[in-house]
């Protein structure tokens, strides 16, 4: 009997030292352990799947970390947002950039095929309060590429391709530009740095570093398909903020320039943003029920430049929201525009293409 009130008396202390201990943890300490336990503090760029903390991940391109530097968790039924920090980031083989006010991507710096295999570990450490509570390791590898991208600015790269003998058609080139436009289903983005551009063909898996303005690093397989082309696109990434794009001015001299460089061969102007607000030169005629054309009058000169989009561009929603403004339009009307330099071979005509509903303004 007396071991067992010995027992029973062990017990109430262990219960009793385990309430305190409880009664112990602070708003703070429990933030914190709920911040810790939540996977989704580190998440694939690409797939937004969580990133396996128990494996060594492997990390490129796309494929790559966003981390969480705030999180909010419910403790006793209220939201607290933690913040947290990573170490292991040195911005020099693996580079962070702001993805949103609360997350950052981290992209590593790739080889080139025969490089360094690159590996970081990166550690987050939760803070509320004044208190911090550590947490585990995550653990990347990025392999090298296994080819060779060759470096060029945009300009160089347009230069040396159509007037040169460095660089062919399948060569791989990495390079660096401003996102200007991008189709919905992103079948076609355009980068452009300083009066050159290129377009990014099929290129959705690397959605999360596009918005219009965003600079980007780029590598891809080039081709000519109406301008310089990236196909296949190997790698986007972003990268230090570059300048804003050199617009495209349409006056008739500059118009009259572009396409007779095209008829010789050079499309080094192709995609180029163009940007302007413009007179319209005839009422638009409907295409089997739809308006994708608008003929404008150059800025100065007799020369025409015309607005044009189709769904590949816009969309099949924004292609029929552009018909509508387009058909809405009459000869004299002034209209505000952005959008893609281009040449339509068939017409002998200097065309923009429009990429989205609000690139196009009536403002009579």
């Amino acid at each position: 009997m007396k071991q067992s009130r010995i027992l029973l008396t062990l017990a109430a202390m262990t219960m009793l030292a385990s309430c305190n201990q409880q009664a112990e943890k602070t708003l703070a300490d429990k933030v914190l352990e709920a911040a810790s336990a939540k996977g989704a503090i580190a998440m694939w760029a690409d797939t937004g799947m969580l990133i396996d903390q128990t494996h060594e991940n492997n990390a490129a391109g796309a494929h790559a970390p966003i981390l969480a530097t705030h999180f909010s968790v419910k403790v006793d039924g209220q939201l607290y947002k933690a913040g947290i920090s990573w170490a292991g980031i040195d911005n020099v083989e693996w580079k962070q950039y702001d993805s949103d006010a609360d997350h950052i991507v981290v992209i590593p710096s790739r080889k080139s095929v025969g490089g360094e295999t690159l590996k970081a570990t990166m550690t987050p450490t939760f803070s509320y309060e004044d208190k911090t509570l550590v947490g585990k390791d995550y653990k990347f590898v990025c392999e090298p590429y296994d080819v060779d991208p060759a470096d060029y600015t945009l300009t160089n790269m347009n230069n040396t391709f159509y007037n040169g003998t460095a660089i062919k058609n399948g060569d791989v080139i990495r390079t660096r530009g401003v996102v200007t436009m991008m189709s919905p289903d992103l079948s076609s983005v355009i980068v452009q740095d300083g009066a050159d551009a290129v377009q990014l063909y099929k290129s959705s898996a690397f959605s999360t570093f596009y918005t219009v303005g965003a600079s980007v690093s780029i590598v891809g397989k080039l081709k000519d398909y109406n301008g310089t082309e990236f196909d296949p696109v190997l790698d986007v990434s972003p990268t230090d903020k570059l300048e804003d794009p050199v617009k495209f001015e349409p006056t008739s001299e500059n118009i009259e320039a572009f396409r007779n460089e095209w008829k010789n061969g050079d499309h080094k102007q192709a995609n180029r943003l163009v940007q302007d607000r413009l007179v319209v030169a005839k009422d638009p005629v409907a295409n089997k029920g739809t308006y994708d054309t608008l003929y404008l009058k150059a800025k100065e000169g007799d020369s025409e430049i015309a607005l044009y989009t189709k769904s590949g561009f816009s969309g099949q929603d924004g292609l029929k929201a552009i018909s509508d403004k387009i058909g809405a339009c009459k000869a004299g009307d002034v209209v505000s525009f952005k959008g893609a330099l281009t040449y339509y071979g068939s017409k002998d005509l200097v065309e923009v293409n429009l990429y989205a509903p609000e690139d196009i303004e009536v403002l009579r």
